[in-house]
């Protein structure tokens, strides 16, 4: 799947979910980690 992102948007990748960013430009991403008590 092929996700194009502007200014100030935002994706949730699934937990285990393969996954890769490309870009076009250079570009600042903070990620966050949310980890279920499912996962133990």
């Amino acid at each position: 799947m092929e996700v194009m992102l502007k200014l100030g948007e935002s994706i949730i990748v699934p937990a285990h979910a393969i996954h890769s960013f490309t870009t076009t430009k250079p570009f600042k991403m903070i990620t966050n980690t949310i980890k279920s008590e499912y996962e133990l």
